[in-house]
């Protein structure tokens, strides 16, 4: 379905929706090709509507380019450029490849003239200069400044990337990705009480835009170009006074800022002298992030703005990490072992930036969060004999594996293969009913889900570099003490003296096996295995020293599981 990334401060941000995939010609070792498709779309955004969008604005039709580009020297294999119909949710792309060079596709998707007429495979670029995908840059008229108001309030403006490596369409069968915007969107708006903000009407705009945005790095830190534009309107009925799109030197700095002064000329009714202000270099810019700004012309000062992350506000009723989940769908920090806000679980993540395509018949609304069971089911047994499953969507361990957050639709497929046999799974459910509309029954976590909740919560040093004769790359995960704290919590307030524990039914050496739903193999499970290290106080003050170990593989019997949830939340 097409969605639009809405903006959630005064003004419509108006985003637009392609899917791109591309359908590769892998050489197999017996030489047989095989066909891979591959699906990049354009996220969902601020979920506060549910509405579609267009692949085409005015005169502009979105465009989507596939440049497949070797790794080794960076050079272009093949390009591909096809425009977006106005009906389409996805376009293909063919080509061919050695199998033994190391590649990767970059996706780029940006709107070019609606009449745009092909020339040898490609298309005249209008908003931004895409030549080269390793240094895009933004398209301006270096003769012409009033050519340039094109830049601001435009939703045509806007533009959408993502990368795909060899491997990571290699190690999936159905490889996709969220194409997302590689700048911030700056938004500048009158404060209430300018008594000027009805006067305005023409802008002059100047400042140097951060260049050669490289798709492989995700920086532009190339050269600058300066983007002058004279005569930007300002809607009548519009609360801003201008929206506009930055690149991003560097994004993987901490605080990452624009460093450039934005120069603007306030051109005043009937006045022939404009009112100059300045947004002064140094605000934080991140990518996908709204930078919003106020303006009162009455007073002689700079502007000031700041930094709203993922597009949207920050919600302060959202659930936090560590923070617990009551019984009755709402969430708090303060743990109750009765009545109707009882605590059931502590969450231990948000929904962003998290891959969850689960069907959850939850019509109307969006995921809010994630929360786990305050206990295990401890060494879970089913009436199967080993061997006897015939598990089907395995995965393969790759980076892509690190955001799935799919454990409910692994989780009933797991079940339906299983069928009767799961006897504590089914028992532990009866006996924890979820009846809160806002929650999703409870379901085994995926092997993401699984490895994030509980390294959040118990930490782990090093990061995950290689697993079964694959290199990976998983950072370190720094422990959450909030969310510690909330476990140690609920460990105090179990009956016994190992109940609330990741490593309940450890065995006499201290190691712990806990599944996930996600399928390996057609036999076995991923999963962790934890050990405790140090034997539990008899009076609970802390937790036992439990430490990861390693990533496994299991048959479903005899195992832990630690059950989560989802948490949602109407869209309004």
């Amino acid at each position: 379905m097409k969605r639009r990334l809405l903006n959630i401060v005064m003004a419509a941000f108006i985003g637009c929706f392609a899917a791109c995939s591309e359908e590769e010609i892998i050489s197999t070792q017996n030489g047989t090709p095989k066909e891979v498709t591959v699906t990049a779309q354009i996220p969902a955004g601020a979920a506060t509507r549910n509405v579609g969008v267009d692949n085409v604005i005015n005169d502009n039709q979105l465009r989507c380019i596939l440049s497949v580009v070797n790794n080794q020297d960076k050079s272009e294999i093949t390009r591909i450029e096809k425009p977006v119909g106005a009906d389409d949710t996805k376009i293909s792309f063919t080509f061919s490849v050695e199998s033994g060079i190391d590649y990767s596709c970059l996706f780029w998707a940006d709107y070019i003239d609606l009449n745009a007429n092909e020339a040898e495979g490609k298309y005249a670029d209008k908003y931004y200069n895409t030549a080269n995908l390793q240094a895009i840059s933004v398209k301006v008229d270096e003769t012409d400044a009033a050519n340039n108001v094109k830049l601001f309030n435009n939703a045509a403006a806007d533009a959408f990337c993502g990368v795909l490596s060899k491997d990571m369409i290699a190690d999936s069968e159905a490889p996709s990705i969220a194409l997302k915007r590689p700048f911030a969107q700056l938004n500048l708006k009158p404060t209430a009480d300018d008594k000027w903000k009805d006067q305005i009407t023409t802008m002059d705009i100047e400042f140097n835009m951060p260049g050669e945005f490289n798709m492989l790095t995700g920086k532009a830190a190339g050269t600058k170009t300066t983007v002058k534009a004279t005569g930007v309107t300002r809607e009548a009925d519009d609360a801003l006074y201008f929206s506009t799109y930055l690149f991003i030197e560097d994004p993987t700095m901490p605080e990452p800022k624009f460093n450039s002064d934005i120069q603007i000329k306030f051109n005043v009714a009937e006045s022939q002298t404009p009112v100059e202000r300045t947004i002064k270099a140094g605000f934080t810019v991140k990518p996908n992030t709204e930078i919003n700004g106020e303006a009162n012309l009455s007073k002689e000062e700079d502007i000031n703005v700041d930094v709203t992350i993922d597009g949207e506000k920050e919600d302060p009723n959202a659930p936090k990490v560590g923070q617990y989940l009551y019984a009755d769908g709402t969430w708090g920090d303060t743990y109750n072992a009765e009545g109707e806000q009882k605590s059931i679980g502590i969450i231990f993540a948000d929904a962003k930036d998290k891959t969850d395509n689960s069907e959850y018949g939850k019509d109307g609304m969006k995921i809010y969060g994630y929360a786990m069971a305050l206990t295990n089911i401890s060494t879970a047994r089913t009436n199967i004999t080993e061997g006897e499953l015939n598990l089907s969507n395995t995965i393969n361990v790759n980076n892509a594996w690190f955001k799935d957050y799919n454990g409910f639709t692994y989780t009933k497929s797991l079940i339906e293969n299983v069928g009767d046999g799961f006897n504590d799974w089914t028992q532990w459910n009866t006996s924890n009913p979820i009846n809160a509309n806002n929650l999703s029954q409870w379901y085994i976590p995926s092997a993401c889900q699984l490895l994030e909740m509980t390294e959040i919560t118990i930490g782990r040093n090093e990061a995950i570099t290689y697993f079964n004769n694959a290199e990976i790359n998983f950072p370190a995960i720094t422990k959450n003490e909030k969310l510690a704290q909330a476990y140690l919590t609920a460990y105090q307030n179990q009956s016994n003296i190992w109940s609330g524990l990741f490593s309940t039914g450890a065995n006499g050496s201290g190691l712990a096996n806990i599944i996930s739903s996600t399928a390996c193999d057609a036999k076995n499970l991923y999963g962790i295995q934890l050990q405790r290290t140090t034997a539990a106080p008899e009076n609970k003050e802390q937790i036992p020293a439990e430490t990861y170990n390693q990533i496994y593989r299991y048959a479903p019997s005899n195992v832990n599981i630690r059950p989560i949830i989802t948490i949602f939340k109407a869209i309004n």
